[in-house]
């Protein structure tokens, strides 16, 4: 005893960083980003004519603030420029892209277990982010459920025995989350569904669908099935828009320690300072 500190105990097993640890990351951030630093995402085109456009590319650089209490309507703010850009027709598929390619990249940080990827706050900070990427999913029976968000494509295996209790047990299948499987048992009384809150790693169907519905809102024509093409010539034209300033994006993250803000803003660091590195991870570490 006299050879070991009583105040170490699994000093090197790695763990779920604390709570405080995010104060490091808030500084972290602040020193090397600044106070003002913005996540950008950029809308870009190719025009047919001035109204008709295809190529239509949505590109995120790891913005963690679409769809949560950060977010003033950017999505419906994108359909509403491009109106007032002159843009009536969409022709060919909108396509999601990344300003740096580490974003769309997954590597997995030590001292998690496959648990921790079925909660939302082990959902990782992608190069496309929304609603904290989270949503709830509900079971109907006990071989039915649905995601309460519509647009939500990651596929879940529901498979309940009938017993006395209820009791589930939730397992992610892939790295990260790809799809979720759910066993255990279903009470032979049960006439409610019972909603699970599950992590969301790719939530661009999501978004597409809201981009979708501000267009309509607009009066401008997606005509994904198109085949228009652009002349040859044709100029990409784009505009950029920005999240909140990161001082105004720690203030959740701290008071409400949510990960997917600190994980952006960890990798964001990363990306700035080590342009080089492989992935977002390394780079952050």
């Amino acid at each position: 005893f006299a050879q070991r500190s009583p105040y170490t105990k699994n000093a090197d097993t790695p763990f779920i960083p604390a709570s405080t640890t995010k104060l490091f990351t808030a500084a972290l951030g602040l020193k090397e980003l600044g106070p003002d630093f913005r996540f950008e995402t950029r809308v870009e085109w190719k025009p047919v004519t001035k109204a008709i456009v295809r190529g239509l590319t949505l590109l995120a650089s790891g913005d963690p603030t679409l769809g949560t209490m950060l977010d003033t309507g950017r999505i419906a703010s994108w359909a509403r420029r491009m109106r007032e850009m002159g843009v009536r027709r969409i022709e060919g598929p909108i396509r999601f892209a990344s300003l740096d390619p580490r974003w769309e990249t997954s590597s997995l940080p030590p001292g998690l277990d496959n648990s921790d990827y079925t909660q939302c706050y082990g959902a990782q900070a992608r190069a496309w982010s929304f609603a904290n990427q989270c949503s709830a999913y509900w079971i109907t029976s006990p071989t039915h459920g649905v995601w309460d968000s519509a647009g939500v494509q990651t596929p879940v295996i529901v498979d309940l025995k009938r017993d006395r209790f209820t009791r589930l047990e939730v397992r992610a299948i892939g790295e990260p989350a790809e799809r979720f499987e759910i066993t255990g048992t279903w009470s032979k009384r049960r006439k409610k569904a019972i909603p699970i809150f599950l992590p969301l790693n790719d939530p661009k169907e999501l978004i597409l669908k809201q981009f979708q519905g501000a267009l309509a809102q607009q009066g401008i024509i997606y005509k994904p099935n198109s085949v228009a093409a652009a002349p040859k010539d044709a100029l990409t034209v784009s505009f950029a828009d920005f999240s909140p300033k990161l001082k105004d994006v720690l203030v959740p993250m701290l008071k409400k320690s949510d990960n997917l803000f600190a994980d952006a803003v960890f990798k964001a660091v990363g990306a700035r300072e080590y342009p080089k590195e492989p992935d977002l991870l390394t780079s952050g570490q």
